[in-house]
């Protein structure tokens, strides 16, 4: 029987084969026939097809199913002799002797013997052949529908759900596109306050969105808003503070200098005026450098000494007036002799006053602030004023005394001191001038109708300089 074995081994190791080709030509045009039924329903109702999944593990799939099925469906050694009897014309020898191959029967003998002979002459490819069935053609006819159906079949979206997605992401991009905004706006003006007071940048609020999952860009403008809102709060509380308002009035008071003839000082009088307390300085230092060097003639000596004696008694009559405070506190129905008189201006405001029991607590505190802004603002004057009395008192043909050059010097140092306090005002401004300018922008942004004076405040003073710009107004508190 070992002859009749091997040639049944063979043939079904071909029919298995036969099987497989068999089953990999139908799970094949199956697939392809699932593939161009997603295609009509991705292009018809939208979906969402992984094609490079399908790309990536259907085939694979496929042969693995096909070889399963080959083996699951292996013939039986009694319907593999029958196949090789058909296929080599051996009127059931094989069949036979399959059957009789445990009797002992000469008969069964001699059956056995005959078909063991005759198996050793069966050409098994030929009595099994190996062959597709005849539809094979059909895995070719379903990938070409499936390309007609890719190439031809429009995108139709019946259930609109790709304009539904479509406008999600166009809402998602833009409340993206607001956040990114919204932080830049927010970012601007807190570098501001940073300038001014680096603690009080670190505590500036951030950009609080609301936590909603219907969340559209006004929301998140609207959240912006608030938060500059509270960061112009910030500034505007800033520059109402005592030192902001007395370097003002400072500036205030030095726009009515007047050059004090030519000299040396001429400069100096001229960046002062100005309020570029840097140039000044500047100027400042390089009369020193002369008159530390000796390179003043006796007559340009004589007109230092003149201009430093005009420029202190200017500076003198400029701190003894109060008329900015007066002015204020006529405003809000207070006697405006009080503005000369701090100790009965602080009586005034005392709780149970007559005089100022129509003033809220608030305009009393504003009013107490003005008062010591203005008594900083003219001590400064004072200061410097008393400064250029010394220098002048130390001048003479030859030069200047150490006396003279001291005081030069404390003048410098009160330079260099008003030119930071003017740069924090001039941050101040600049901030709230930033504020102004993006809570414009994220109100029309919103569509909503910029509030008037938004974005202006830009001829005030330019931000770093301590310089007035045109149009600024004299006598501001």
């Amino acid at each position: 029987m070992g002859q009749i074995t091997a040639v049944l081994r063979r043939a079904g190791w071909r029919l298995g084969v036969a099987r497989f080709i068999e089953a990999l030509i139908v799970l094949s045009t199956g697939l392809l026939a699932a593939c161009v039924l997603a295609r009509l329903a991705q292009q018809i109702f939208t979906l969402n097809v992984p094609w490079l999944s399908v790309l990536m593990y259907a085939p694979g799939a496929v042969v693995a199913l096909a070889g399963v099925y080959a083996l699951a469906t292996r013939a039986p050694a009694a319907v593999l002799a029958r196949r090789v009897d058909e296929g080599a014309d051996l009127r059931e020898t094989l069949s036979t002797a399959l059957a009789v191959e445990k009797s002992d029967s000469p008969w069964a003998r001699s059956v056995v013997s005959e078909a063991q002979s005759a198996a050793a002459r069966v050409d098994v490819r030929r009595a099994v052949p190996i062959t597709a069935p005849r539809w094979w053609p059909s895995p070719l006819v379903a990938a070409l529908a499936l390309l007609v159906v890719w190439i031809t079949v429009p995108a139709l979206d019946v259930l609109g759900r790709a304009a539904a997605a479509d406008a999600k992401k166009q809402d998602q991009n833009k409340i993206e596109q607001a956040k990114v905004e919204s932080q830049q706006a927010i970012a601007k003006v807190q570098e501001a306050i940073r300038k001014i007071d680096p603690e009080a940048g670190k505590k500036a609020d951030q950009l609080e969105i609301p936590k909603d999952a219907k969340l559209t860009p006004e929301d998140v403008r609207r959240a912006a808003v608030k938060n500059l809102t509270d960061l112009k709060a910030q500034l505007e509380a800033m520059k109402q503070g005592t030192q902001a308002q007395a370097t003002q009035n400072a500036l205030d008071k030095l726009k009515q200098l007047k050059t004090p003839g030519p000299g040396p000082l001429s400069e100096l009088s001229r960046e002062l005026s100005k309020g570029d307390f840097k140039q000044a300085g500047e100027a400042l230092k390089q009369l020193g450098e002369k008159l530390q060097n000796s390179q003043l003639s006796e007559k340009e000596m004589e007109a230092l000494k003149q201009q430093l004696d005009q420029m202190a008694k200017q500076l003198e009559n400029l701190a003894k007036d109060q008329s900015a405070l007066a002015q204020k506190m006529s405003e809000m129905g207070l006697d405006p002799k009080l503005a000369s008189d701090p100790k009965a201006l602080e009586a005034a405001l005392k709780a149970g006053s007559e005089m100022s029991k129509h003033l809220t607590q608030e305009q009393k505190q504003q009013l107490q602030n003005a008062a010591k802004a203005m008594q900083q603002a003219s001590q400064m004057c004072q200061n410097m004023s008393k400064a250029m009395q010394e220098a002048a008192a130390a001048c003479n043909k030859s030069g200047m005394g150490q006396q003279g050059m001291q005081a030069m010097s404390d003048m410098g140092g009160q330079l260099s001191q008003m030119e930071a306090m003017a740069q924090d005002l001039a941050s101040m401004q600049a901030g709230l001038s930033e504020a102004n300018h993006q809570l414009s922008q994220m109100s029309g942004s919103m569509g909503q109708c910029n509030s008037p004076g938004m974005g202006a405040a830009r001829n005030g003073m330019m931000a770093g300089t301590g310089r007035w710009g045109e149009g600024e107004t004299q006598g501001r508190m």
